[in-house]
């Protein structure tokens, strides 16, 4: 196997287009960014893109590593997992420092083998502390359920809700991932607005619960994150706020629409399975830890 680096967005979809496209479902987080990047959202040097070939020079797989986020695998053979860990570890000159110190790398989130495998590689590669923090659900959409009888209405957020959702959005950051306030969260959160991207539900003229869902990439939408506050949960506006981000993603040119759930969560992958999403497969995310039990992204607040 050989890894390669680029931050030339435009270079590696040349590439890896025709293997995003066979791997529409489990590669959407990488054909998301790449088509955010291609339409003009400066990532600049901070985002790797990484293919992976055979023995042959085909594309194996591909990944993606934005500096402050997580690296994100796609569908890729256990083998180029782990010597796409040999590589960063390589790149990375804090990667063998004693304290398990590493300055590019705190999470790692994709399909349970190439994930698995490239967490116990880089434990191994770097001595660092590498825990799985959360087993995730992958589920895409047969067809759409919307609840009944939940009192409400959905509308698109404007620019007027920025606060209440770049808000939201660091709550369900804080609650559902365990992590702290994402870089470039604000400004994520108002190019979503002027996007289009963002569904409220409202009870009463009141905003209750929110919804994001990403552009179609290959056709697909990832709908989330969903999140609802505490106080204003177990009336259905989740399901409800779901259902219509999943209907706004279809009107936008969605063929399909799939989703990412915490598997230890029953209640919320309950409720998706009856809008009408069927699990398909597993994704785990890892968490790497300094010295002392922390992670570089919290050392940093």
């Amino acid at each position: 196997m050989d890894v390669s680096v680029t931050v030339d967005a435009s270079g590696f979809a040349a590439e890896v287009r025709p293997w995003l496209r066979r791997n529409p479902i489990t590669a959407n987080v990488i054909a998301t960014v790449l088509d955010h990047a291609l339409a003009g959202a400066s990532t600049g040097t901070d985002t790797q893109w990484i293919t992976v070939r055979d023995g042959s020079g085909s594309v194996a797989g591909a990944a993606i590593h934005t500096r402050g986020h997580p690296l994100f695998l796609g569908p890729i053979p256990t083998s180029a997992a782990v010597r796409l860990a040999e590589h960063l570890a390589a790149e990375d000159p804090t990667a063998g420092h004693p304290s398990g110190e590493h300055r590019t790398l705190s999470e790692v989130v994709g399909p349970d083998e190439a994930s698995t495998a490239f967490a116990e590689a880089w434990r191994r590669l770097t001595g660092a502390d590498v825990r799985l923090s959360m087993s995730q659900g992958v589920y895409v959409l047969d067809e759409l359920v919307p609840p009944v009888h939940v009192l409400g209405r959905a509308r698109v957020a404007t620019m007027a809700d920025a606060v209440l959702c770049t808000r939201w959005f660091a709550e369900f950051e804080v609650e559902a991932m365990g992590g702290a306030r994402p870089p470039g969260l604000t400004a994520a959160t108002r190019e979503r607005i002027t996007e289009g991207r963002l569904t409220l539900w409202e009870d009463g003229g009141r905003p209750v619960s929110l919804s994001g869902r990403s552009a179609p990439a290959a056709g697909v939408a990832r709908i989330g994150p969903v999140y609802t506050p505490p106080a204003d949960r177990r009336r259905g506006y989740g399901a409800a706020v779901t259902a219509a981000a999943t209907r706004a993603a279809v009107d936008a040119g969605a063929t399909r629409c799939m989703l990412y759930t915490d598997l230890g969560n029953p209640t919320s992958n309950g409720v998706y399975q009856r809008l009408g999403y069927r699990r398909v497969g597993s994704a785990s995310r890892f968490t790497v830890y300094r010295a002392g039990g922390v992670t570089d992204e919290s050392a940093g607040e």
